[in-house]
């Protein structure tokens, strides 16, 4: 119980320094749970664990269970071991900024939004050409020839901000990146195939169906937005 203190203590610091809210309420968690620790291991009962053989002589003693007993029983299947098993999954979320090799960024709005040398985590880092980002506009458009790397960029900056806004790392050498309250990312070409070249008045209403339902705050990307930029469909 000690040791799975110290464990959670260091979770609960480690939590705190992490941009997402939702961490510190994590904390808050298992840091409420050391001090429910700390109060049962202050009862002599809670410094043994019966062992099975213990355990059914005590019952045919007819000694158990025991007030004590039921509390340590229920702290330790209840509360500490699905705690310890959070702190584990902590730390594969901090294996995976360690191994990806990320960045902390920050998140303040009064500096400019930008970042410097990110890469895109769905592909191998070693191969790719790092870029930063745009900068701060309200509208960016990409242009250029089939394969230059236009949806992968795309795709890279989403994952970029997403990682960025959830754990307050990112695949970047440096970023000052600002939250957003949601993002969009329309991909035409994937979710509707079935859309062929005389297609663009659909396309219009679409865009128009789904524009209407973006809040403030929103980033929105939009990949291969009509079908007449598809290579795919141009073929």
């Amino acid at each position: 119980v000690a040791s799975s203190c110290v464990a959670l203590t260091e979770c609960a610091i480690l939590l705190r320094t992490l941009t997402n809210p939702l961490f510190h309420v994590e904390a808050d968690i298992l840091e409420g749970l050391v001090r429910e620790a700390q109060e049962l291991m202050s009862k002599d009962v809670i410094l043994h664990r019966s062992t099975e053989d213990e355990l059914k002589k005590e019952r045919e003693e007819g000694h158990w269970p025991s007030i004590y007993d039921e509390q340590r029983e229920d702290f330790f299947r209840r509360d500490l071991t699905p705690a310890l098993h959070r702190v584990g999954a902590l730390v594969e979320l901090a294996r995976f900024i360690r191994d990806g090799q990320f960045s902390k960024v920050s998140h303040d709005s009064s500096q400019p939004d930008y970042y410097e040398k990110g890469w895109n985590v769905l592909t191998n880092r070693e191969d790719q050409v790092r870029n930063g980002s745009l900068g701060e506009v309200a509208i960016a458009i990409l242009s250029g020839a089939n394969t230059s790397g236009k949806s992968f960029y795309l795709e890279s900056d989403l994952a970029i901000r997403l990682i960025a806004q959830s754990i307050g790392h990112a695949p970047v050498e440096s970023g000052n990146l600002i939250m957003h309250n949601g993002y969009v990312f329309i991909n035409r070409s994937s979710t509707q195939t079935d859309q062929n070249l005389s297609a663009y008045t659909k396309e219009v209403r679409d865009l128009i169906g789904i524009v209407g339902g973006i809040k403030s705050g929103t980033r929105v990307y939009i990949d291969e937005g009509f079908s007449t930029t598809s290579p795919d469909e141009q073929g």
